[in-house]
């Protein structure tokens, strides 16, 4: 199986690769070191709770692309699975494609044949990501919810909003999800503010394989 991962993992603009079922368990991943196992498992539950509105009008669906401002996320149905490419903008989705069409014929050989992988029920996905916690909110004294990250003020929504773009130049299109667990952590029961901003970058710092790149990230968002 990562053998099979590592094909597309190769292709020019991908990020990442990984299997998973209809809980949201990781089966197989190869991706680039920032897109660890429990963080896959974060975005592949994300996307599970995604489902409704696509599973209510079509049980069979083959392949989803879902676009975001720093790349793109590629979904394709594979028998009792979910197979996942994570890519940046240069990826050529014509390539990217072919190759996740190869991938899906040899993971169906393999678990036809008894292969590693677990039987789970089959899974459908919604391209709605209404859920999927891509957004901040205005100032609010309610908490953090799923869907959003309370700010203090516009000055902080601003300050996140130039902090993702900036992020997404290092580490791909999971910026936004790394900056809202990061922003997480930091306030765990608070709305963001400038304040938070050194804490916060101390946080992100570790999302950097290269140290030289940190510098020059928060450098951008400081201009």
């Amino acid at each position: 199986m990562e053998k099979i991962l590592q094909v597309l993992r190769e292709l020019e603009g991908v990020r990442g690769a990984f299997l998973f079922d209809s809980s949201g368990q990781i089966l197989a991943h190869q991706s680039h070191s920032i897109y660890d196992k429990p963080l896959l498992e974060q975005v592949s539950q994300i996307l599970v709770k995604a489902l409704d509105s696509l599973q209510v009008q079509h049980n069979e669906w083959d392949c989803l692309t879902v676009h975001f401002a720093e790349g793109k996320l590629l979904l394709k149905n594979v028998s009792n699975y979910v197979l996942a490419v994570i890519a940046d903008n240069t990826l050529n989705l014509s390539f990217a494609n072919v190759a996740m069409r190869v991938a899906d014929s040899k993971i169906r050989k393999l678990t036809e044949k008894g292969g590693e992988l677990t039987s789970s029920a089959p899974l459908s996905l919604s391209p709605a990501m209404s859920d999927s916690g891509m957004n901040w909110s205005g100032p609010t004294s309610s908490g953090l919810s799923s869907s959003s990250l309370p700010v203090a003020d516009e000055a902080a929504s601003n300050y996140l909003t130039r902090c993702a773009k900036a992020l997404a130049q290092s580490v791909g299109p999971m910026a936004k999800i790394f900056l809202k667990e990061s922003v997480r952590k930091v306030c765990p029961n608070s709305a963001f503010s400038i304040k938070d901003v050194p804490q916060l970058l101390n946080e992100l710092k570790k999302y950097f394989d290269d140290p030289n790149d940190f510098p020059k990230f928060k450098n951008s968002i400081t201009k």
